[in-house]
């Protein structure tokens, strides 16, 4: 039960942060961690308290978001222009 409740917080944290990249990287590693059978809960506790002051700190400054982020939103929102 507590696993469970540390994944929810990392992916919830994960999400937080602003940089598209930083964002897929904890995201993808959360995944790939918690199935993996070397698991830790410590060194998941650690990399989360991580996340956390990562995505505090991104949160203070400001930034343009990526093409990535760019392109996507506009897919889901059905607005992508097709370039020829």
């Amino acid at each position: 039960m507590e696993v469970l409740k540390l994944y929810r917080e990392f992916m919830k944290s994960s999400r937080k942060l602003t940089d598209y990249n930083f964002r897929e990287f904890f995201l993808r590693k959360a995944r790939e961690d918690f199935r993996s059978p070397n698991f830790s809960l410590e060194k998941a506790r650690n990399e989360l308290e991580v996340i956390q002051r990562q995505a505090t700190i991104q949160g203070l400054f400001a930034k343009q978001k990526s093409i990535m982020e760019t392109i996507g939103r506009e897919e889901k929102l059905g607005r992508r222009k097709h370039i020829k």
